[in-house]
Order: C-alpha cells, then structure tokens, then sequence
C-alpha cells in the first residue's frame, strides 16, 4: 500500500494510516456504549469518524455532522434534520414528521433525494416551528428512528466547541439542551447511538457550568499519537512511495526529534525534507532532518501552531488566559519538567493573590483544564508541555511572556 502525505485534507481510507486498533476498539465500544472521542486537532479524530462512516458495519448507519459552529439547539436539530432528508435511507423519517402539514409536508415530498441542504434549512427555520419547539421535534424523530432496522450512528464533530458557543449565547437554554441530550442517550427506547468528538475537552466546560453530570453516562475513548514502531512504518511508507530510501538513523531521527510523533507533524516535517531533497538534489540526512525542522517546522508560524495559542483567548476567560499563557511560556523555557511548586509561584505572581486554599484549589483547576485541552502532561516531577515540538515553537515565539 502506497502511503500518501496527507496535510490539508482529512486522511481517509487507505490514507488514514496505523489505526486499524484503535477503529476496532471504537467498533467495540460503540456496541455497548455512546463514546465521547478526545484528541488534539490533527491527531486523527475526524479521519477516525470517517473511518467508521465510510466502512459502517450493521446494525449502524453512520452519519458524520461538523457541529462546531452551531449556536443553538435548535440549530442542531434543524442541521440533523436537513443532513437525514438527504440520506435515502432516513428521508422517510423526516417526511413522517410533517406528515399532517400540507405546505411544507408537500414541499419535503416534491424534493429530490440530493436536496440542496442550505434552501432546506432556511425553509426550516422560517417556515415551521422547529426553532422555537426543537426539543418536540427531535423527541419525536427519536421515536421514529426506533421503527428502523438499521440503527443511526450520529457523529457529531467538535461538539465541545458547539457548547462553548451555547453557553456564551443561552446558558438556560445550553442546561435544557444538554439534559435532554443526556436522557435520550440513557432512554431504554432508544436505539441511535452517538459518537461525540471533540480538541477541547467537553468535561471541564461543563463542569466550570454545573453540567458535567450530563455527560457521565459517555465511555471516554483518546486517540493517542503514533507509538515509535508506528511512526517509523509510517515515514518508510511515505518515503518508500516517494521513491526515497532512508537509512535507518535518519528514519528514526525524523521520528526522534518531533518528541511525540503526531500523525499531521510527520507529514509536513517529510513533505519539506522531500521539498528539500528535490530542489537541493542532496540526500536527505540527520543534518538536513534537523535543518528542516528548525527552519521549516519551527520557523514558520503554521495554523497548527496558531490554534494552540489563539484558542486560549477564544476559550479561556480573560484572566485565565493570560494565566495560562504566562504559565506555558515558564514551561517552554525549561528543558525537563517544572514542579508544582514552581508554577504555582508563577499564577500567584501573576494574579497578586495570597496562597490560601481557594487559591491553590483555582490553580489546580487551571493545571487541570491545560491537561485536558492537551497543553501539558503531568510527571512525576511536575509538568511539561504534551509535545515536544509544540513546546519548542511556544518557545520561540511566545517564550518571553514571563510570569
């Protein structure tokens, strides 16, 4: 199988590369439980989705939904009902729902299977009653989808950031949301099971809300990084495609110098080195690889990067950001782990407040929340950036925002 180097799309099919374990786990899983999916942004998680969606196996339909910039319920369940009328398999069930209404009940049966999803949505929101009564509706289509011998498989994509969005808008209207989503999960009735992914961690939104009680009922799956024996099939693949024979010190050096080899940061790292190899005409060696990635992976400020830092003002408050950001440019300098202690130093530097227990206790939540959003790892010794290579940029970069 030729390898290909995916970077600005969603690796799908053969392309989706050394993950067959961990789609098999996902399969498992889904029989018995709803799962929450977690993983940085460009670990895999959606190409994992489309994994499942493009090679469904029975009793499921899978359906794959980008949620992430949705503001409201009552958005989603006009999207979930525009995304089923244009699926053969389910367009029934829409129709079912209007089936006493005789202009748009006509207007749905007069459309073609391949509907035109954008005019189909505007007729939704500005000619029923599904903004305003979303939860009837999507209590209603739960019922019909009993009735079906294949069972849905909603995947929702980047649903954590779909209820950020909710709680800035309507946090009320989030709370009903998010119960009434939790007691059609856990209904005895009901027979669609749901994928929920998310790169910002749902857990630690909700629970700054009082909602985390909504999603205990989800079996947490993470999508880990490549392991070493992986990441190094990985780049002999690729390069072997590419008509590039490495030796067995640049190979493992290409693995080596990323810290955690993440799927995206290996395609682009071998795209330049096979960039460089082609215009150079030299052979690509450990020098070159270390070159590259200095002025290549480093050097160039990439959206990858950007959206680690640029999502701290997007989904931290104020205050915590600038937190958060003077804690990880104090661990970016540093080439091992900092200790507890010395972080906590740093967030009472930089908030002036006293070290009594509610301080500490709002410290701990913070370190939590930059664990669980995929910022830092903690050690033995104390914590560290997730990444290697992450860490590095942050430093070069953001380095000088000191405590």
């Amino acid at each position: 199988m030729a390898v290909k180097l995916v970077i600005g799309s969603v690796p799908r099919g053969e392309d989706y590369f050394g993950r067959e374990r961990f789609i098999e786990q996902l399969w498992a899983c889904l029989g018995t439980d709803n799962v929450l999916l977690l993983a940085p942004r460009r670990f895999g998680k959606t190409g994992a989705m489309c994994q499942l969606l493009d090679a469904p196996r029975a009793p499921f339909q899978p359906l794959y939904m980008d949620v992430e910039h949705l503001e409201s319920p009552a958005d989603l369940i006009i999207e979930l009902l525009a995304a089923l009328r244009q699926s053969n398999l389910f367009a029934p069930i829409v129709n079912a729902l209007w089936e006493g209404s005789k202009d748009f009940g006509r207007y749905l049966r007069g459309l073609v299977s391949q509907v035109d999803l954008g005019s189909l949505k505007v007729h939704m929101r500005e000619e029923t009653d599904v903004p305003v009564n979303w939860r009837a509706y999507g209590d209603r289509l739960m019922r019909l989808l009993v009735r079906e011998d294949r069972r849905l498989l909603l995947l929702l994509d980047e649903f954590p950031i779909m209820v950020h969005h909710m709680s800035l808008r309507d946090p009320r209207e989030l709370e009903q949301f998010m119960r009434w989503f939790r007691a059609v999960r856990v209904a005895p009735e009901t027979t669609t099971r749901f994928l929920i992914g998310g790169s910002i961690n749902l857990v630690p939104t909700l629970d700054a809300i009082g909602l985390v009680d909504t999603v205990n009922d989800l079996a947490i799956q993470h999508l880990p990084p490549f392991d070493a024996g992986t990441a190094e099939r990985f780049v002999v693949d690729a390069m072997t495609a590419n008509g590039v024979e490495l030796p067995r010190e640049v190979r493992g050096r290409i693995v080596a110098i990323l810290g955690t080899p993440i799927p995206y940061l290996l395609s682009v790292l071998m795209t330049a080195l096979l960039d460089r190899h082609r215009t150079s005409g030299a052979p690509i060696t450990v020098e070159m690889v270390d070159d590259v990635f200095e002025t290549e992976l480093l050097g160039r400020t990439t959206p990858f990067f950007r959206h680690y830092y640029s999502r701290l003002q997007d989904y931290y408050p104020s205050d915590e950001a600038r937190q958060a950001k003077a804690i990880l440019g104090l661990l970016s300098r540093s080439d091992s782990a900092v200790t507890r202690d010395t972080l906590y130093q740093a967030y009472l530097r930089v908030t002036g407040l006293q070290p009594v227990a509610n301080t500490a206790e709002q410290f701990h939540q913070l370190m939590q929340k930059l664990e669980n959003d995929f910022y830092v790892l903690a050690t033995a010794g104390g914590y560290e950036f997730s990444n290697r290579t992450i860490g590095l940029w942050w430093r070069n970069n953001y380095g000088f925002q000191t405590p």
